[in-house]
Order: structure tokens, then sequence, then C-alpha cells
């Protein structure tokens, strides 16, 4: 058995996993200024919210997966669950990209819909998502513990 509960384990998991992606978003951002200021360019908020932004969502959409994996799967096992899921998510991205080029669909129009004007509002979004994703990915994760046996 474990020296510590079930759900203490899952806890700390993502709790190290927050940590891990904090240092990656801090590092981002820290790289992406350095950058900037040795081009002699003016720091701008643009490049640092996407800086920020793709670190996190990076980190967050890797271990939500990652994780409950893991915990059902083991290491190597879930390594290459995981690989296959991207590769399917992959093909099927690569898929839908090839058919809309053959039918001729102008696809800025359609970003152009779905982008919001207001930065604040899109930062908001992105974040709740990466929250909901990493509250499903922990529920998912304490329900793997409870049921698994050792």
């Amino acid at each position: 058995t474990l020296p510590v509960s079930r759900s203490i384990y899952v806890r700390e998991k993502y709790f190290l996993h927050l940590l891990n992606t904090a240092f990656a978003v801090f590092l981002s951002l820290f790289i992406t200024t350095a950058r900037l200021l040795l081009d002699h360019t003016t720091v701008q908020n643009g490049p640092l919210i996407t800086a920020a932004l793709s670190s996190l969502v990076t980190a967050v959409l890797m271990n939500s997966f990652m994780i409950p994996l893991q915990l059902k799967f083991g290491a190597e096992k879930s390594r290459t669950t995981l690989m296959v899921f991207l590769g399917f998510a992959y093909l099927i991205g690569f898929s839908a990209w090839i058919l809309i080029r053959k039918l001729n669909v102008n696809i800025s129009d359609a970003i152009h819909l779905i982008r919001v004007e207001n930065t604040a509002a899109s930062v908001m979004w992105i974040c709740a998502a990466m929250l909901v994703l990493m509250a499903v990915s922990f529920l998912l994760s304490l329900r793997i513990m409870k049921k698994k046996e050792f």
C-alpha cells in the first residue's frame, strides 16, 4: 500500500503539475522578454500573452491527459497510449485541413468570426477552459486511483 492516502497521492501529482506549469509560464515570459529586449524591440503585451498562454495550454493539455493515463496504465503504456492518441488527433486535423482546401473554404473568414477582439476576455475563456480540463482530469484520476489495486 501507499504511505499516504490515494487522494493525497493524486493531489500531490496535480500540485507538482501546477508548480511545473507556473515555472514553464514564467520561463516562457522571461525568454520572450529577453528576446524582445535583445532585439531592441518594445516589449508589448501581445507576444507576452501569447507566450504565457501557449505555455499554459501546452502544459495543461499534456498533463491533463498524461496523469490519468499514467495512473491507469503505468509509465510506459501511458506514453504509448498518448502517442497513439496524438497521432489520431494529428491525422484528423490533417484530414480536415485537406478537406477544407479541396472544398475551397476560406478559413480566414471563419477564424475572424471566432476571434474575440477583447484580449482580456480571450485570456479569461482560455484560462476557464484549462481549469475545467484540469478539474475533469483530477476527478478522473481520483476515480482511477480509488479503483486501482496494488
